[in-house]
C-alpha cells in the first residue's frame, strides 16, 4: 500500500472514530437528561384530596379566590405530575443575540419539583442543548454546545432558592397546586396577594397581581441573579391566556430582570401543549 493510500484511509478512520466518539458523548449526556426525568417522577408522591370544591378557596385572599375559580379548578384534582412544552426566545444579556427556543418541561407537585429540558438555537445548525432543574431542594443546571462543550455547569448555594421561586412562579400553569399545604398567602389589596412556598427547609415569596377579568397578569418578587451574583427584582409580565386541559391559564409572557436602572426581557416564551398527570408516565 502507498504511503498516500495509506494516509488517506487512515485519516478516514480517524474521522470515523472521532464522529463515533462525538456521537456517544451526546447520547450519553441525552440517556443522562432521560434518567433524570425518571428520577423526577419516581420521587413524586400522588396527591391526596380529591377533587377540588369551592369551599377549599374560601381562607385564600379575595383575588386569589376569584382568580382559581376563573381558572376552573374547582371540580377538578391537583395533579402529581403535570408536562409542558413550550417555545419562544432567550438572550443571556440586554445586549445579547435573541435564540429560538423549544423546551419541554416536567414538574412534581408533592415534593414540588421540575426538569426543564431546552433547545436554544445559538447560530445556524448550532443548538445549545441541556437542562434546567430543581429536585430535593437543590436547584442545578447544565448546558452544553451541541450537548458537547459545557457552557452552563452550577449546582447549589443561591441557584436553590432561585429554582424554588421559578417553581412557584410556574404554578400559574397548573394552579391547582398553589392550594397544596407547603403554599401560604399573604392578602395585599383586591389585586394582589403575596405567596410563600417552602420546600426543604427555605422558603421563597412572591406577590401575584391580577385584573378586573381574574386573570393572573404578572409576578414579581426578589430573586438570584447568577450572572450579576445578587438578588434583583425579577417579574414575569403575563400577555396572552388560553385554555389548556380544560383550564383557563396563562399562554404568553416574558421574563423581566431590573439590573441596576435598567430592566430588560431575557425570555419570551409561549405555552404549546399541557397535560396533567399525562398518561405513561409513573
Amino acid at each position: 500500500m502507498n504511503r498516500r493510500r495509506f494516509l488517506t484511509i487512515s485519516g478516514g478512520v480517524l474521522f470515523l472514530g472521532s464522529a463515533g466518539v462525538v456521537a456517544g458523548v451526546r447520547r450519553a449526556f441525552r440517556n443522562r437528561i432521560d434518567g433524570e426525568i425518571d428520577d423526577l417522577f419516581a420521587a413524586a408522591r400522588p396527591v391526596s384530596g380529591g377533587v377540588i370544591e369551592d369551599v377549599d378557596l374560601a381562607n385564600l385572599p379575595v383575588p386569589v379566590q376569584d382568580w382559581l375559580r376563573a381558572s376552573g379548578v374547582v371540580g377538578t384534582a391537583i395533579p402529581s405530575i403535570v408536562r409542558i412544552t413550550q417555545e419562544g426566545e432567550f438572550r443571556l444579556g440586554a445586549d445579547k443575540s435573541w435564540m429560538r427556543l423549544r423546551a419541554t418541561e416536567y414538574y412534581t407537585t408533592d415534593p414540588p419539583g421540575f426538569l426543564w429540558d431546552a433547545s436554544l438555537r445559538m447560530f445556524p445548525l448550532i443548538d445549545v442543548t441541556g437542562r434546567d432543574r430543581y429536585t430535593q431542594g437543590t436547584g442545578d443546571i447544565e448546558m452544553r454546545i451541541a450537548s458537547l462543550i459545557p457552557v452552563a455547569s452550577k449546582s447549589g448555594g443561591n441557584l436553590n432558592s432561585g429554582a424554588l421561586l421559578r417553581y412557584l412562579n410556574e404554578t400559574m400553569w397548573f394552579p391547582a397546586a398553589l392550594l397544596l399545604p407547603n403554599i401560604t398567602w399573604e392578602a395585599i389589596d383586591d389585586t394582589h396577594a403575596r405567596a410563600t412556598l417552602t420546600d426543604a427547609g427555605q422558603s421563597v415569596s412572591a406577590t401575584f397581581a391580577f385584573d378586573d377579568q381574574d386573570r393572573l397578569v404578572t409576578m414579581t418578587a426578589e430573586r438570584w441573579n447568577d450572572a450579576e451574583q445578587a438578588m434583583l427584582p425579577w417579574s414575569t409580565p403575563l400577555s396572552e391566556w388560553g385554555t389548556f386541559a380544560g383550564l383557563q391559564i396563562a399562554t404568553a409572557g416574558t421574563g423581566v430582570w431590573d439590573i441596576g436602572p435598567d430592566a430588560y426581557e431575557y425570555i419570551r416564551l409561549r405555552l404549546t401543549s399541557v397535560e396533567y398527570d399525562p398518561a405513561g408516565i409513573d
